[in-house]
């Protein structure tokens, strides 16, 4: 954190790509079905619970970001984009993308990304990457998941 309270991105933080294959030990597990084609990147990107989410991360000796982390990501990745009508697809879209110009990273934006940020009981707050808002899910619902070290 800044002495104003945002959180910069820092190259330090080492974010996973969000999960597309789910490891041979998540098979038994149904709530980590592939979603179908995501819009951004057309990849089938795995979705979880919360609570797999957050098992996803620490078998990997890896966490989940903070709300914070994840706004100031989607920040640093559209930070080209001055202009109130650019597109804030940096993030989620491919590069040279010709549905989504303005994309770099190829990240899914078809769904929410889970934080680890409280947001009552059985909430956690989430971020949507292809435009940067931040809600609040449910811990049952799925999610994309990246993890953070």
């Amino acid at each position: 954190m800044d002495g104003g309270g945002t959180t910069v991105f820092s190259l330090q933080n080492c974010f996973s790509r969000p999960v597309r294959d789910t490891d041979p030990w998540e098979i038994r597990i149904p709530r980590a079905k592939k979603s179908p084609r995501d819009a951004f990147n057309g990849a089938r990107v795995s979705r979880y619970d919360y609570r797999d989410a957050l098992y996803h991360c620490v078998k990997r000796h890896m966490r989940l970001p903070t709300v914070e982390e994840l706004s100031a990501m989607f920040v640093y990745a559209n930070r080209d984009s001055s202009t109130p009508t650019a597109s804030k697809y940096a993030i989620v879209a491919p590069k040279n993308d010709a549905r989504h110009p303005g994309g770099l990273y190829g990240w899914g934006g078809s769904s929410k990304y889970w934080s680890r940020t409280f947001a009552g009981n059985r909430k956690h707050k989430v971020v949507d990457l292809s435009d940067g808002r931040v809600s609040i899910d449910h811990d049952p619902q799925r999610a994309y998941v990246s993890c953070v070290h």
